[in-house]
């Protein structure tokens, strides 16, 4: 039995599809970027548009990133769990490290993540 997935969000995403490469071009709602200093996820969209230098088309792994960072500060500032110093020293050295991160791919070989990663060397998927 195969894997069923469904995309519940392809607003920020792109795709190709082979023959050609479907994206929202994010410089035609000028607003996203505008968002007031210091918002988590303003920044987060102003950052992309640094990576990307504009070009929404593109691969740009680097994107990923971002979000992944975007989570942890969410994590710290917003959410209410319980969570120990440690828990929180993790979080924050975690987000420093994603810093010099290309992509979400290389972000999961951090530490971080390696108690959450299963490897089932026989269908090659971890």
């Amino acid at each position: 039995m195969g894997i069923l997935i469904s995309i519940i969000d392809f607003t920020l995403s792109r795709i190709n599809t082979g023959n050609t490469i479907l994206y929202l071009n994010l410089s035609s709602d000028p607003e996203i970027f505008e968002g007031p200093k210091g918002d988590k996820q303003s920044e987060t969209y102003r950052k992309m548009r640094e990576v990307t230098d504009d070009c929404w088309d593109g691969s740009f792994p680097r994107t990923n990133v971002l979000w992944l960072q975007y989570l942890v500060d969410i994590l710290l500032l917003k959410k209410s769990f319980k969570r120990s110093g440690k828990d929180e020293r993790d979080l924050r050295s975690l987000k420093k490290r994603l810093n010099s991160c290309n992509s979400a791919k290389e972000a999961l070989s951090d530490s971080f993540f390696s108690d959450m990663l299963v490897d089932h060397p026989a269908s090659g998927i971890v």
